[in-house]
């Protein structure tokens, strides 16, 4: 399918993400051979950041497992036909979610005393029933970015309880791995190394998040578990995506986002355009006036000056983005007409360039759009 053409949008009014599965399974496949030893648990969270997790899933057969954060957003794979391991980085909530993991064979995570009192309780009732088998579990540990995890004081109260469980791997999360130099990288795995101490020597570890799998090679450990760089981005604030890896691979945007031209106006120099009137035209001037604006996930604040690409070349937002539509600052020769496409973000037009723009990260632009934004897959 052709990405950006007056013929497949043309007479609708509606923002498009172009999601590259192809580009997706590449960055995966990075992934990959950047721990060639470790298994790959791959985050699919908040609908596969933005893109879709049920088409992204049913790509990526060569992960080992798929991760998401909420017991519902796994429960919508299951029901999708979805039948890989599924882990749930949040864990359960209470009962009614400890029984929709044993339901759809979910392996949630264990990261504080309460949920773990729960699943003792919950599981001691059971274990006389026949059929009973003890729900996998993974342990969260707090390493030092004191989120999600078990501290050590905790760790050290909680080992007759945890030695209960089915304990299939332990975990914890890099604060700064988009940092290669922070110190904390050191302490935080030093740190996970010294807690592991209270389980079994042989118990599977995970610790690698997408920047600590590109730049830490020492906390690849039996598992990695990417997120963001499956989806074409470095992950950190203002870096460059695309930036080459191992071997000369370079990431791949999982998304192209494109909205339709409204219409064209010629502006006098002297005049002001949208809310606030906060842009004046120097010299007689064109503009398209695009439908996406923050009601589509693209944000208020994204400043003037922002790059947006018409027919291939690199042209700027002026005025200010409203709910429906914003502007887009032509050049003299542009060929632009109601119907064509103009990118905000994708294929030559870096998502983390545009977050730097708008002073985020590209995790918010991703999972930011809307449902009024069309999801088209691209195999």
């Amino acid at each position: 399918m052709p990405l950006l053409t007056t013929e497949n949008q043309h007479g609708v009014n509606q923002p498009v993400a172009w999601v590259h599965l192809h580009h997706i399974l590449h960055n995966f496949r990075i992934a990959q051979s950047l721990a060639p030893q470790s298994k790959v648990m791959a985050v699919i969270k908040a609908d596969g950041y933005g893109h879709g997790a049920q088409p992204i899933a049913n790509i990526l057969e060569e992960a080992d497992n798929l991760a998401v954060a909420r017991v519902h957003e796994a429960i919508t794979l299951r029901q999708a036909g979805c039948n890989k391991p599924i882990v749930i980085l949040e864990g359960f909530l209470g009962v009614l979610e400890y029984n929709l993991c044993l339901q759809h064979n979910l392996v949630p995570v264990v990261h504080c005393v309460e949920q773990l009192e729960l699943l003792v309780d919950l599981e001691g009732n059971q274990q006389q029933r026949a059929s009973f088998t003890s729900m996998p579990v993974w342990i969260k540990l707090d390493s030092g970015m004191h989120r999600l995890g078990f501290d050590e004081k905790q760790l050290s109260q909680s080992v007759s309880k945890l030695n209960q469980l089915n304990i299939v791997g332990v975990m914890s999360h890099m604060a700064n791995a988009d940092n290669q130099l922070h110190p904390l990288n050191e302490i935080q795995l030093n740190h996970f190394n010294s807690m592991l101490r209270n389980f079994a020597e042989n118990t599977e570890q995970a610790l690698a998040n997408s920047a600590a799998t590109m730049q830490l090679q020492m906390s690849h450990l039996q598992w990695i578990r990417p997120g963001i760089m499956l989806y074409g981005s470095s992950g950190s604030a203002g870096g460059p995506s695309g930036s080459l890896m191992k071997d000369g691979q370079q990431l791949l945007p999982g998304m192209t986002l494109s909205a339709p031209v409204i219409s064209t106006r010629q502006i006098r120099a002297g005049e002001e355009i949208g809310y606030g009137s906060i842009w004046r035209a120097e010299v007689d001037c064109r503009v398209a006036v695009v439908g996406l604006g923050y009601g589509d996930g693209y944000p208020r604040e994204m400043p003037q000056g922002t790059p947006v690409l018409v027919n291939g070349q690199r042209r700027r937002l002026v005025g200010r983005v409203s709910m429906d539509l914003l502007y887009v600052l032509l050049a003299a020769d542009d060929q632009v007409e109601p119907g064509h496409h103009i990118q905000f973000w994708g294929n030559d037009l870096p998502i983390d360039e545009i977050a730097e723009h708008a002073g985020t990260i590209a995790y918010t632009l991703m999972t930011g759009l809307t449902g009024r934004v069309k999801r088209i897959y691209q195999n």
